[in-house]
């Protein structure tokens, strides 16, 4: 999962590698792993498209992730988590560094990856 804003900057560069990305591959890994897209990733993405171009855009992103199994709802269990973790990083930084946004911390990637365009999956 990416953060609104690896999309947003995608966006503003036109790159449309990442755009069309739905897969992508872990530096020193052999295969594809599956790109998840997050709800309120969406949400946060069409909340910025004031233009019918770029709601067009949030429109396929859900209807390519929805129709691959893999537009990511978080649960309530999910929000209490985050709010706990959020808590625990205030605790040990100090609650000024507690800006992140949830979805942020749901969409880090676990390692450096090479995106992979949807039509080479």
């Amino acid at each position: 999962m990416f953060d609104s804003s690896i999309y947003i900057d995608a966006q503003r560069r036109k790159d449309t590698s990442l755009l069309a990305a739905r897969n992508f591959r872990i530096e020193g890994e052999k295969g594809l792993r599956p790109l998840w897209l997050s709800a309120v990733v969406l949400e946060e993405l069409l909340v910025g498209a004031t233009g019918h171009a770029a709601q067009k855009l949030c429109l396929k992103l859900e209807k390519d992730f929805t129709r691959a199994g893999r537009l990511f709802v978080p649960s309530r269990s999910d929000w209490i988590t985050g709010g706990r973790v959020l808590c625990e990083i205030g605790k040990k930084h100090g609650f000024d560094q507690v800006k992140v946004p949830f979805s942020y911390l749901k969409s880090l990637p676990v390692a450096p990856i090479q995106i992979v365009p949807a039509w080479s999956s």
